[in-house]
């Protein structure tokens, strides 16, 4: 069976957002920035989402309970431990594949529900746009800037060849400036 475009779209996301953050040191990435969640935080409620939509609701496990309770919807702040957060996030998105990698066309139209009540109102395929929408923010609210060099301690291999992240911009990011 082949993969559905939507959820290639998904893994995609997917791939960009964990290439932006390859190389983060722990310390930055519990790190809050003014008014902005720290990246442990993101990540942990990015797989808090997934974890929700494609290995609760759609396989009925939880591998990871107190999540949503921790960085679910509508939760406070937090900063939560880096190292939890990326191997959760490395967990669930391996369990929440072996759903996906099931999804054909037909199924896309089907409701997703929880205790009788449906979720969205827009079928499995709003579920597969809503989770690639909500890595899509997120890596352009803390990615992209990274990238550029707004908001990195360590620069990798690509802005270094861009002549971005400069050590003056590390140092302005560590005394709580800001970017470029």
């Amino acid at each position: 069976m082949s993969i559905h475009p939507l959820v290639t779209q998904l893994r995609f996301t997917r791939s960009e957002f964990v290439r932006c953050l390859e190389g983060v040191p722990p310390e930055d990435a519990c790190r809050r920035l003014g008014p902005m969640n720290c990246l442990s935080w993101i990540v942990g409620h990015l797989a808090s989402q997934e974890h929700f939509l494609w290995v609760e609701m759609a396989q009925g496990q939880n591998i990871a309970p107190g999540l949503r309770q921790l960085v679910g919807f509508r939760q406070p702040a937090s900063t939560p431990p880096w190292e939890e957060m990326w191997a959760l996030w490395h967990t669930i998105t391996d369990a929440a594949d072996r759903y996906l990698d099931t999804i054909a066309t037909e199924m896309l139209s089907v409701s997703v529900s929880r205790r009788g009540r449906e979720i969205g109102g827009t079928g499995l395929s709003g579920s597969l746009k809503g989770a690639k929408t909500g890595l899509e923010r997120h890596y352009n609210q803390k990615c992209q800037p990274r990238e550029n060099g707004v908001h990195c301690t360590q620069p990798n291999q690509k802005q270094k060849e861009a002549g971005r992240c400069s050590v003056s911009q590390d140092r302005r990011i560590a005394n709580g400036g800001g970017g470029q």
